[in-house]
């Protein structure tokens, strides 16, 4: 196998200093991606895997997870996604994603390079919350409020609305990066951020937040891909409108207004009909 990031593939095609000195940027970072990908397919296999449950007076199935090996298999996930991430991204990554030493060079001559390391990051921090869920839609379908709802207008706190920092984290990363894009690229160096919208679309808890996903969602669907981004979008405003929000308001001392909480958006999605990501 050629080694990535040399300027070795395909030899026999002639290139430009400047071509060898792209792909030396770019080569490493498609092939970290593909080992993201490995990983995001098994993150989807056990999202698929943790929602079957065994139906009463019915033998066990082999494939229904036990509690603890759906635990451990989200945690073996998460130490091999960081893992990669510490060990194996590209040392490029970080410059080209925040310009912090990213000289013109790298914003002209090699604008490949800025793209394709904010596709790489964003695809990360989506899959970091993408297994934030499966593992939190586990509890959700687990949790005792969808069996009774207790008094009327009760709020019934089993924790499962908690969001961890580097989810939270996570969710500002994509939508750093999407500001970016917006403002930079083109619609066909765009494409990549449906993904990642979604997922930070699920942990998104400010409104502000939400209704700048709805709107880049809105101005990615007059472009002709299809109807993922339209569908995106209508999933998106549906989970919203189930989820809540909060709001600053600068009137009242920075107080914070209104609420959220967790809903099962895959349950969301299956009501909506077939939606398919692509």
């Amino acid at each position: 196998m050629v080694p990535p990031g040399k300027g070795l593939l395909y030899p026999d095609i002639q290139k430009s200093e400047d071509e060898k000195a792209e792909y030396t940027l770019v080569g490493p970072m498609h092939a970290f991606q593909r080992l993201l990908i490995f990983i995001l397919a098994r993150i989807s296999k056990l999202a698929h895997r943790s929602r079957i449950f065994p139906a009463p007076g019915y033998p066990i199935d082999p494939a229904i997870m036990s509690i603890e090996e759906f635990d451990r298999t989200v945690h073996e996930l998460e130490v091999d996604l960081d893992d990669l991430w510490e060990r194996k991204r590209p040392a490029l990554i970080d410059d080209l994603m925040t310009f912090d030493s990213a000289d013109e060079v790298f914003r002209t001559r090699w604008r490949r390079g800025i793209p394709t390391a904010q596709r790489v990051a964003s695809l990360h921090r989506a899959m970091i919350i993408f297994l934030w869920r499966v593992k939190a839609d586990r509890k959700i379908m687990e949790s005792p409020y969808l069996l009774h709802h207790g008094r009327p207008g009760a709020i019934w706190d089993d924790g499962v609305d908690e969001q961890p920092p580097r989810i939270a984290q996570a969710v500002e990363d994509i939508l750093t990066v999407t500001r970016d894009i917006v403002k930079t690229k083109t619609e066909r160096e765009r494409r990549f951020m449906l993904f990642p919208l979604v997922c930070a679309g699920l942990e998104c808890r400010e409104v502000n937040d939400q209704e700048f996903i709805l709107h880049v969602l809105e101005e990615m669907s007059y472009v002709t891909w299809g109807t993922n981004f339209p569908k995106a979008k209508a999933l998106l405003q549906e989970i919203f409108k189930r989820q809540g929000g909060i709001r600053l308001n600068p009137h009242a001392h920075g107080k914070i207004e209104g609420r959220w909480r967790r809903v099962d958006w895959l349950g969301v999605m299956f009501e909506m009909g077939p939606i398919v990501f692509v």
